[in-house]
């Protein structure tokens, strides 16, 4: 029998570790995908293992030994001295569902991404597309815009006072400080971006819980409603001591990264020629199709990182506990194995092996409304008529986990 090799023998993916990271990534599918050798590659950092394959990502996001980092795995190098543990990031990172595995995960995920499923989302969506209509004819009294600036970030800014109840003042500020905790994303982390990322995250938190009590006081907004009732009827296990912080957190992504992909979303109109459909009727297939398209092209966060729970061998390596499995969510969006043609915009493509938000018990709380605001913002586009041209070409981030578009300047017209 032929043992596991060790992680220290496997290549080393580089491409992690330098300056030009970013992009739009096309020799992903041009190099990475076509080596001879194709199996889990080292980090370069050698703190664990890289997953890019579909086929890899895809089963060790549901092994059972692949969770979530541990609280102190996460927070190291990330609490200045003498800081508290339940102050900045630290006290961020203990609020969210990305420090707590089995058996207490489930519960308190699902106390948060119980109150966004589309059912409880759908009778949004009308809100949703008259906001994103509001923000297109705007736009177009304008010959050039920062869909980013001007459109994705009032239109998600109204998404959620009206979801539940924040002040769009209060969930631009949100918007602002998600970003600033988004810094954690960098390759290469400074100190000028853990003493951003730590002010940011208290104040962040602040905000946002005591925006949330107001809300439930006020007894106007279902989806709060649903969030207090929910933590009075939890059991024991996995039970926080409030709903609000867990909440708080959770959404972090939905501040920081749903502007993102609102911006590719349209960006993507122009970009890939799309043309919507002229029938009312088609328009609902067709937005689905096309976020699910731009999504699997241009995730919003390009990986994650989980960790061994215990040791176990994959895919003949062998994964010590505790070490760090990098999930390359873009990589495995762009693997010809599952998506022949990768870079070929098809809306039409099977989504069942896409990654983009994770799956099973770690997937993406905020995944159902990103995709529903991105489908209201493409059937607003359809309903309008309206026309999106790109100003200049806009180039995408680097040395970051987050893919954004830098100067996404565009100009929007109406019939």
């Amino acid at each position: 029998m032929t043992s596991a090799k060790r992680i220290e023998d496997l290549p080393a993916m580089s491409e992690l570790d330098t300056s030009a990271w970013g992009g739009d990534f096309s020799w992903v599918t041009d190099d990475l995908h076509q080596r001879d050798y194709q199996g889990l590659l080292a980090s370069p950092w050698g703190d664990g293992v890289v997953a890019y394959r579909n086929e890899d990502v895809v089963a060790l996001q549901k092994h059972p030994s692949v969770t979530h980092q541990t609280l102190e795995t996460m927070v190291a190098e990330l609490r200045p001295a003498g800081t508290p543990a339940d102050k900045g990031l630290s006290g961020f990172m203990a609020a969210n569902s990305f420090s707590y595995r089995p058996p207490e995960h489930r519960p308190f995920k699902q106390l948060t991404a119980e109150r966004l499923t589309p059912a409880s989302l759908g009778t949004y969506r009308d809100d949703f597309r008259r906001i994103a209509l509001d923000a297109l004819r705007k736009a177009s009294r304008q010959p050039s815009v920062d869909c980013f600036a001007e459109i994705a970030v009032p239109v998600v800014a109204k998404v959620w006072s009206r979801l539940i109840g924040l002040t769009e003042s209060e969930a631009t500020k949100l918007i602002e400080l998600g970003l600033d905790l988004a810094l954690l994303n960098e390759l290469h982390l400074t100190e000028e971006h853990v003493t951003r990322c730590n002010a940011s995250a208290d104040e962040y938190m602040a905000l946002f819980t005591g925006a949330l009590r107001r809300s439930v006081e006020t007894g106007e907004y279902p989806v709060m409603r649903a969030l207090v009732e929910a933590h009075a009827a939890m059991g024991d296990v996995g039970r926080p001591a409030d709903p609000f912080a867990p909440f708080a957190s959770a959404l972090a992504d939905g501040f920081a990264t749903l502007p993102v992909l609102v911006t590719t979303v349209i960006w993507a109109i122009a970009e890939y020629g799309l043309e919507a459909p002229g029938e009312a009727a088609d328009a609902d297939r067709w937005a689905a199709s096309v976020f699910s398209e731009v999504s699997r092209i241009h995730p919003p966060v390009l990986a994650t990182v989980r960790q061994a729970s215990e040791s176990f061998d994959y895919g003949g390596v062998h994964v010590p506990e505790g070490s760090n499995i990098w999930m390359m969510w873009v990589f495995a969006n762009r693997d010809p194995a599952a998506f022949p043609e990768p870079l070929d915009f098809q809306p039409d493509r099977p989504r069942r092996r896409q990654v983009t938000f994770s799956g099973g018990a770690y997937s993406c709380t905020g995944l159902n409304i990103a995709r529903i605001v991105c489908e209201e913002m493409l059937k607003a586009i359809a309903v309008c008529g309206a026309s999106v041209r790109l100003q200049e070409q806009p180039s995408w981030s680097s040395g970051t986990l987050i893919h954004h578009l830098e100067k996404p300047n565009l100009s929007i017209s109406l019939p």
